[in-house]
């Protein structure tokens, strides 16, 4: 489970572990801009026009 989501300092934990981390991966993970400020659970963004291209209708 990710550290981030338990709560976590993802910079701290592994530093106190220390020798028990022998592992870790970051798949499936992206450093995304504003995270610090809005969050993982950011709702903010950006909308996408009715007439853009390869949009799906939804109605």
């Amino acid at each position: 489970m990710s550290l981030m989501w338990q709560g976590m300092d993802v910079i701290a934990s592994p530093r106190w572990l220390g020798p028990l981390v022998f592992h870790a991966a970051a798949k499936d993970a992206t450093l995304c801009p504003g995270i610090g400020i809005r969050g993982v659970l950011d709702t903010s963004f950006a909308r996408v026009p009715a007439d853009a291209p390869g949009k799906v209708p939804t109605r």
